[in-house]
């Protein structure tokens, strides 16, 4: 993909360091013209605080941070704001940080010993919405994920509102379908993030793609029965 002249690529740099977060938001802007750092942070609250202010393109985060990590944090910016995505930025090698971060919503993941170029690369890998992870790393992990079927997890009813998420359907029309209220609608849609640990609706759609759940014939609103009362 190229770039217009002139289009900058924006970024949020969070470190519990602060030394550490300045110092990368400056050498990432000195490595590539169109990176743009729009601000720095070193908590969870600053960089969810940041991510609302400005929808910035990309964060660059840290995975340890006390409190909140950017794990948990993770998760929250990509529901927060689903254009922003995520690189996660570590000391650890080990597999099971890789394999929470992919889940939360990260599309990138690079250790602290790459150099200020590499860091860049994955960068701007990941705001054209591509995967960047360690070969060494996700090849076990993408193993593994072919390997559970996450769909047994969900129940009858979570699986029929993943097909109706797929489908492009609103809460409002899916809870009037199925004779539920909006809220408890919400609270559903919550618990099938968190049971297959993904972030949002667009997440939702292509796993369901991935599962073989293909959207159903769903019910005009307008015939469901209106003397059914709401759960």
């Amino acid at each position: 993909m190229s770039f217009s002249e002139g289009e900058k690529v924006s970024i949020v740099v969070c470190d519990d360091q602060p030394a550490v977060a300045h110092g990368l938001a400056q050498v990432l802007e000195a490595q590539r013209d169109e990176i743009s750092v729009v601000g720095v942070a070193t908590s969870a609250a600053e960089v969810e605080a940041l991510v609302r202010e400005t929808i910035p393109d990309v964060v660059v985060m840290d995975i340890y941070m006390p409190g909140v990590d950017g794990i948990e944090a993770t998760r929250r910016i990509r529901t927060a704001s689903p254009s922003t995505d995520v690189v996660i930025l570590t000391f650890s090698d080990q597999e099971d940080d890789l394999y929470k971060a992919v889940k939360a919503g990260a599309l990138g993941y690079v250790t602290k010993d790459r150099d200020a170029a590499a860091i860049a690369e994955v960068v701007m890998a990941v705001h054209h919405k591509n995967y960047a992870l360690p070969a060494d790393l996700a090849g076990q992990m993408l193993a593994d994920l072919e390997g559970r079927n996450a769909v047994d997890d969900l129940d009858v009813e979570e699986r029929t509102i993943l097909r109706e998420i797929a489908a492009g359907r609103t809460d409002k029309q899916i809870a009037r379908a199925l004779h539920l209220s909006e809220r408890t609608i919400r609270r559903r849609i919550h618990n099938i993030y968190e049971k297959l640990h993904i972030a949002d609706r667009i997440q939702a759609a292509i796993f369901a793609a991935q599962r073989g759940l293909a959207p159903e014939e769903a019910e005009d609103a307008s015939d469901s029965d209106p003397g059914k009362p709401d759960r």
